[in-house]
């Protein structure tokens, strides 16, 4: 499921997280396994602070319709992945099995993105 050095970092998030009590920095992260580049973590916060109008009419609905919803994109990955994994954990969906999850993401959906190229 994860590579190597995904289940590194994860490691290091999770035991980060049972010594202080709170996740690292996406510079701590960084610094503890050299990289540089910021970009993506950046790229999902900045997708929540700029679609919170649509996230939170998400989660209005979902509270709402005790049937349940569908919910999709043309190709999800991003924003759809990211409501999938939060989710997850409001339904108590361990951290591990949702990062497991989202990582079968890329090798499942590249045939679908070829598709419509």
């Amino acid at each position: 499921m994860l590579n190597e050095r995904a289940r590194e970092i994860h490691a290091f998030i999770q035991r980060y997280r049972r010594e202080n009590g709170s996740a690292p920095t996406i510079r701590e992260i960084g610094q503890q396994f050299g990289i540089s580049s910021t970009n993506g973590v950046r790229y999902y916060l900045t997708m929540l602070e700029t679609d919170q109008v649509q996230f939170a009419t998400l989660f209005r609905l979902l509270a709402t319709h005790p049937a349940g919803l569908f919910f999709h994109c043309r190709i999800g990955k991003d924003r759809t992945g990211l409501v999938a994994a939060m989710i997850l954990a409001m339904v108590g969906v361990a951290y591990d099995d949702i990062v497991a999850d989202y990582t079968l993401t890329t090798p499942r959906i590249t045939p679908l993105v070829a598709r419509y190229q």
